[in-house]
C-alpha cells in the first residue's frame, strides 16, 4: 500500500514542483543569427525541449547537480554544454554549420563524450538514419552498418555478425540490460524488435572493458527513443505493409515528458506469411508473427535520475528448409502458394525484459547502479502442435555498477558487473539439448582517461570469474578466470583524427558447448559438447584514421584479432538418430584482420545531396591457413539521399537508393560451399502531407532488381534456398504531438 501511495504521489505532484529555471538562446556561430528548432536535450533527465523560431528555450527543474546539454540542428556541428546548479544566467549557444560529419554524440559508450573523442571507435547510428530505406527487423537495420551483417534462418529469424563473430560472442545490451537469450544457437534470433529504439552503437571487438566478458566480437548497446519534449505529449501511430510476405505492420506509441515525471507506452503487431522467391515460388513455413509491448517511466530529485524499463515480446517463427529425411531435393522447401496458417516445425519464444536504471549525482562524483531481470522462454515444436520437442526457460538476474570522478585532472570509472543464470528443462518436452544449469558472472573494472601534450591516452582493466553448475545425474562444477587490458591514445588536429587502441578479452566456454548431448532442431543436428573445453582468449589491436576536407570526409579503421583456444562445432560424418553429429573442439589459433572504409561526399554546390560508400573487408583463417567457416562475404556499399523542399501541401521530401555489392566468398570453411557474388538495389521515396500534425509516407522496394541470391551466412545455404525477391512496402506515420501548458 505504501508503494501506491509513493506512485500516486508522483504521478499527481511530479510536475508541478518548483526548481531552477534554465534558459538561452541558439544561433549560428558565424552569423549570430538565430537557429530554429534546434533540439536541446538533457542527456542526465534524458528529455529536451526544440528552440523557438528566434532560437529560445526554456526549462524548470530542481535537478541540483551539473547538467549535460545536447544541442543539434539540421546543417550543424552538435555540442554538449555543461550547466552547473543553480546557474540562472541565459545560455548563448553558438553551433559551428557542418554540413558533413561521421560524429555522433556517443553518450553509453566509453567515458560518454563524443564519438571521435573517445579512444576506443565507436559507431553511434540514429535508427531512423537506418530505416532511411525500412528495414524488415532490427538485426538487418544493424546491417547496414559497416563491419556488421547478419546471419538469417528465413526472413523472420536473424543475429548480428560483428567483425565475423555472432552468437555468445557479441553481447547485446539494452539500456545497459544484457540480454540473454539462448544466443548460442545458430537459429536463435537476436530476440528484439526496433520498436521504441533511438539509436545503436556498436563497438566492434573486445575493445570495451565496460561491458563484461564475452565481447569478443563486439558490443551492440541499443539506446531507448527519447521521452516526448519538456511539457510535452506525443503519440504516433505507424502502419506497413510488404509485398513479397504480404507482411503487415502495426504500432503505436504514447511519450509524456512532465517537470519530473516521464514516460513512454509502445505495442506492435507483426505478421508475415511465407516469403516469395525471384522465380515466383514460396519458401514454405517461413511464415511468422511477433508482438511486443515496451514502457518507461522516469523520474528525478535533485540528486537522483531513475528510470524502469519493461520489454514484453511473444513470437512464432516458422523454420523452413527442415527436414528428416535423408535424401532431400530443392523442391521438397518450395510451394506454389504461400499461407499464414503456423505449421510445424516451430520455435516460440516468450521474452521479458526488466530493468531499474539509478543515477546518484554528488558534488563531483557519479554513481550509477543498473538493476535487470530477464526471462527468456524458448520452445521447439516437431511433430505435435501441443507438446513441444525443447522447453528451456533461462532466468538471468543482473547488476552493472560504475563510479565516476575526476582527479588529478584524469578522469576515473570504477565499477563492477555480476549476474546470476539459471537454465531449466521442461520436463513435459520430449527432448533436451542442455542440462539443468547455474551460471554466476562476477567482475571488477577500472579506467582512467587523461591527456598529455595533446595526446588524449585511455588505460583500463578487468578481471572476470564464472562458475557453472549443472543439476541431474552427470553434474559439473567448473570455473573460468580471467584478466583483461585495454589501452589506448588519440591524437586530434583541426581537420584529422588518429587512434591506436590495444586490448585483450576473454569468453568462457559456454554450457552449450560443454554440454550438448542432443538433437537441435533448428540446426537440423545432433549436438555433443566436451567438458574439456577452456577459455578463448583474444588479443586486438586497431586503429582509425578520420580526414576531414570541405566536401568529402574519410573513415579508416584497421583492425587485427588473434584468437587463442577458438571454439567451433566440426560434422564427425557419423549420424546419430538420423542427424549429422557435430562435436565441439577447439583451434590452437585463429587471426582475423581486416577494414572497414567510410566515405562521405557532401558538395556545396549541391547542399541537399549526400552520398555515403563503405567498404567492408575480412579475412580469418586457422593457424594453418585454412578458411574460418561462417565468415561474411566482403562488402561494397553506395547510398545516395536527395532532399527536397516544397510547400505543396502533398510534397516529396527525400529520395533515396542504395547498392549493395556482396563480393564472391572464395575461402569458404572445410564443410561450406563457395557463394558467387551479388548484388542488391534498394530504393525509397519519402513524402510528407502538410497538416497541423505530422503526416509521413514513405514507399520503396528492396531487390529492386529481383536478384536470386543466397548469403553465404544463411542457414539455408546448404538447400541453395533464396533469400526474398523484390519487395514493394509502404508505410504510413503519424505523429502527433500536444503542449500540456497550453490553454
Amino acid at each position: 500500500m505504501k508503494a501506491y501511495s509513493i506512485l500516486l504521489l508522483f504521478l499527481f505532484f511530479g510536475g508541478i514542483v518548483n526548481g531552477q529555471t534554465i534558459e538561452g538562446r541558439v544561433v549560428d556561430a558565424q552569423t549570430q543569427l538565430p537557429i530554429a528548432f534546434a533540439k536541446v536535450f538533457v542527456l542526465e533527465l534524458e528529455r529536451g525541449v526544440v528552440t523557438d523560431s528566434a532560437g529560445h528555450f526554456s526549462f524548470s527543474d530542481d535537478f541540483n547537480s551539473t547538467l549535460s546539454l545536447r544541442v543539434s540542428a539540421l546543417s550543424y556541428s552538435q555540442q554538449l554544454v555543461s550547466v552547473q546548479p543553480q546557474e540562472n544566467k541565459p545560455l548563448n549557444i553558438a553551433l559551428q554549420p557542418e554540413h558533413l560529419s561521421f560524429d555522433e554524440v556517443s553518450i553509453q559508450s566509453t567515458l560518454g563524450e563524443v564519438a571521435q573523442y573517445n579512444i576506443v571507435e565507436v559507431e553511434r547510428r540514429e535508427i531512423a538514419a537506418l530505416n532511411e530505406i525500412a528495414s524488415t527487423d532490427l538485426v538487418d537495420a544493424l546491417a547496414k552498418i559497416p563491419g556488421v551483417n547478419q546471419s538469417k534462418l528465413g526472413a523472420g529469424i536473424s543475429k548480428p555478425v560483428v567483425r565475423g563473430l555472432m552468437g555468445s560472442r557479441v553481447l547485446t545490451y539494452l539500456n545497459g540490460l544484457r540480454i540473454e537469450n539462448q544466443q548460442w544457437g545458430g537459429d536463435h534470433g537476436l530476440g528484439i524488435d526496433q520498436l521504441g529504439i533511438g539509436a545503436v552503437e556498436v563497438i566492434k571487438g573486445p575493445a570495451s572493458l565496460l561491458y563484461g566478458a564475452d565481447a569478443l566480437g563486439g558490443v551492440i548497446y541499443l539506446i531507448d527513443e527519447n521521452y516526448a519534449a519538456h511539457n510535452t505529449v506525443e503519440v504516433m501511430t505507424n502502419t506497413a505493409f510488404e509485398s513479397n510476405n504480404l507482411m503487415t505492420k502495426n504500432q503505436l506509441g504514447l511519450k509524456y515528458g512532465g517537470e519530473k515525471l516521464r514516460f513512454n507506452f509502445y505495442a506492435n503487431y507483426n505478421n508475415a506469411a511465407d516469403y516469395q522467391i525471384p522465380g515466383g515460388d514460396y519458401i514454405k513455413n517461413s511464415r511468422f508473427y511477433n508482438r511486443n509491448i515496451k514502457f518507461s517511466t522516469g523520474y528525478n530529485t535533485k540528486k537522483w535520475v531513475g528510470n524502469l524499463r519493461y520489454n514484453y515480446s511473444n513470437a512464432r517463427y516458422g523454420i523452413p528448409g527442415h527436414t528428416h529425411d535423408s535424401l532431400v531435393t530443392y523442391q521438397d522447401f518450395i510451394s506454389q502458394e504461400t499461407s499464414r496458417v503456423m505449421a510445424l516445425p516451430a520455435q516460440v519464444i516468450n521474452n521479458h525484459y526488466l530493468l531499474f536504471d539509478n543515477a546518484f549525482y554528488f558534488k563531483k562524483s557519479t554513481l550509477k547502479v543498473k538493476l535487470g531481470q530477464s526471462l527468456n522462454h524458448l520452445q521447439e515444436y516437431e511433430e505435435k502442435f501441443t507438446i513441444p520437442a525443447l522447453s528451456m526457460q533461462l532466468k538471468t538476474s543482473s547488476l552493472n555498477a560504475n563510479y565516476s570522478f575526476k582527479w588529478r585532472k584524469m578522469n576515473w570509472v570504477w565499477g563492477t558487473q555480476a549476474l546470476y543464470q539459471t537454465n531449466s528443462n521442461n520436463p513435459a518436452a520430449s527432448e533436451r539439448i542442455l542440462p539443468n544449469a547455474t551460471q554466476q558472472d562476477f567482475g571488477l573494472f577500472a579506467l582512467v582517461k587523461g591527456k598529455v601534450k595533446g595526446i588524449d591516452y585511455q588505460i583500463g582493466a578487468r578481471g572476470d570469474i564464472r562458475n557453472l553448475r549443472t543439476h541431474g545425474d552427470s553434474s559439473i562444477n567448473k570455473s573460468f578466470e580471467s584478466f583483461n587490458y585495454s589501452a589506448g591514445i588519440a591524437k586530434q588536429w583541426q581537420k584529422l583524427v588518429l587512434r591506436l587502441n590495444v586490448s585483450t578479452g576473454f569468453r568462457a566456454p559456454h554450457s552449450s558447448e560443454l554440454l550438448a548431448n542432443g538433437v537441435h532442431h533448428g540446426s537440423l543436428s545432433y549436438e555433443l559438447g566436451d567438458l574439456n573445453l577452456v577459455s578463448e582468449k583474444a588479443q586486438q589491436i586497431d586503429a582509425s584514421v578520420a580526414v576531414k576536407g570541405k566536401h568529402i570526409e574519410l573513415n579508416l579503421v584497421p583492425f587485427y584479432n588473434r584468437i587463442k583456444d577458438f571454439i567451433y562445432s566440426q560434422p564427425t560424418g557419423e549420424m546419430v538418430d538420423n542427424f549429422p553429429l557435430y562435436r565441439y573442439q577447439q583451434a590452437q589459433r585463429v587471426d582475423m584482420y581486416g577494414t572497414d572504409v567510410q566515405v562521405h561526399f557532401h558538395p556545396h554546390a549541391v547542399h541537399d545531396l549526400h552520398i555515403i560508400s563503405s567498404f567492408s573487408y575480412l579475412r580469418a583463417s586457422f593457424s594453418n591457413q585454412e578458411a574460418l567457416p561462417l565468415q561474411p562475404q566482403n562488402k561494397l556499399n553506395l547510398m545516395a539521399s536527395y532532399s527536397f523542399f516544397s510547400k505543396r501541401k502533398l510534397s516529396l521530401s527525400k529520395f533515396v537508393v542504395n547498392f549493395d555489392q556482396f563480393l564472391a566468398q572464395n575461402r569458404p570453411g572445410v564443410t561450406e560451399l563457395a557463394t558467387p557474388a551479388f548484388l542488391l538495389v534498394d530504393m525509397a521515396l519519402h513524402f510528407k502531407v502538410k497538416t497541423k500534425q505530422d503526416l509521413q509516407f514513405q514507399c520503396g522496394v528492396r531487390n529492386l532488381l529481383n536478384e536470386s541470391y543466397v548469403p553465404h551466412l544463411s542457414k539455408l545455404k546448404n538447400y541453395n534456398i533464396p533469400s526474398q525477391g523484390r519487395n514493394v512496402y509502404l508505410s504510413i506515420t503519424l505523429n502527433l504531438k500536444y503542449n500540456t501548458h497550453e490553454k
